[in-house]
C-alpha cells in the first residue's frame, strides 16, 4: 500500500475569516483556508516575506479538515478611504466570521527535510501565528508531527473538507437524505487562490482554481485515487 509522509498540525482560535474576493461590502468567508493562506501561515513561522513564498506554492501540497466550530457571526467594520487631496470617503462592510474554529492541516512535500523544517518552525515561530487576518490569532493544539499517510482502497464519505475541483468534475455519490440524517449544508463550489505572483512593480496577482467545500452532507468519490488517510480523517491534497 502506498504511503505519503506529511506534517500534521491542529490549529484553533477564537475567530477566523477567509475572505471570498468576489465580495466587497459584504465579505463572505470561505469555510476552509485557501492554499495561499496556509502557505502564508507557514511563511510566518519561517520568517519569510510574501514575495519569498513563491517556491512554497510549488513544493507544498495542502489538505485540511474543519474538525469543529462553535458557530458563525457577522461583524460590521467601518473604514475610511484616503483619496489624495480629495475628501475622504467612509464606508461600512459586513464580514462573516467563524467562531471557535479547529482545523487539522496536512502538509505534504517531496523533501523530508522541508517537513522537519516546518515542524520546528511551528514550535518556535518567527512571527505570531495567525489564521489570515492580523487579529485572528491561531494556537497550536498539541505538537506538530511528521506522520505517514496511507492511500485508501475504498472511498469513504468525505465531510468537512475540500475537494480539489468543482463537484461536477468529480465522479462521486452524494449522501442520500433520510429522516434520521438531515444535513443542512450541501457541498458549495468556490474559486480559491492557489498561489500569488508578483510582477516587477510588486503588484500581487492571484492564480485561482475551482474547489468544492464539503460540509455535513457527505460526498463519496467513485475512485479512491489521490485520497490519503491517517486513520481518522481522509483528505485530498491541493
Amino acid at each position: 500500500m502506498p504511503h505519503l509522509n506529511a506534517l500534521r498540525y491542529v490549529l484553533e482560535g477564537s475567530f477566523c475569516s477567509f475572505r471570498n474576493p468576489i465580495g466587497a461590502k459584504y465579505q463572505a468567508t470561505f469555510w476552509f483556508p485557501p492554499k495561499t493562506t496556509v502557505v502564508g501561515f507557514l511563511g510566518c513561522a519561517l520568517g519569510l516575506e510574501p514575495p519569498d513564498l513563491e517556491p512554497l506554492y510549488d513544493s507544498l501540497n495542502v489538505g485540511v479538515v474543519l474538525e469543529s466550530w462553535g458557530g458563525s457571526a457577522r461583524d460590521l467594520w467601518g473604514f475610511t478611504k484616503l483619496k489624495g487631496s480629495s475628501k475622504p470617503e467612509s464606508a461600512v462592510v459586513l464580514r462573516e466570521l467563524i467562531y471557535k474554529p479547529c482545523y487539522v492541516f496536512y502538509i505534504a512535500s517531496n523533501e523530508s527535510w522541508q517537513l522537519e523544517e516546518l515542524r520546528e518552525a511551528l514550535l518556535d515561530p518567527v512571527y505570531p501565528l495567525r489564521f489570515g487576518r492580523g487579529e485572528d490569532l491561531a494556537m497550536l493544539r498539541g505538537k506538530p508531527e511528521v506522520i505517514s499517510l496511507s492511500s485508501v482502497d475504498d472511498s469513504p464519505w468525505l465531510r468537512w473538507t475540500l475537494l480539489p475541483s468543482a463537484l461536477q468534475d468529480i465522479e462521486c455519490t452524494l449522501e442520500p437524505l433520510n429522516s434520521e440524517s438531515r444535513p443542512d449544508r450541501p457541498p458549495l463550489p468556490a474559486q480559491m487562490p492557489i498561489r500569488f505572483r508578483y510582477d516587477k512593480n510588486w503588484i500581487r496577482k492571484a492564480e485561482m482554481i475551482s474547489v468544492t467545500q464539503v460540509f455535513d452532507w457527505g460526498v463519496r468519490p467513485t475512485s479512491p485515487e489521490r485520497l490519503w488517510t491517517d486513520g481518522r480523517y481522509t483528505v485530498y491534497f491541493i
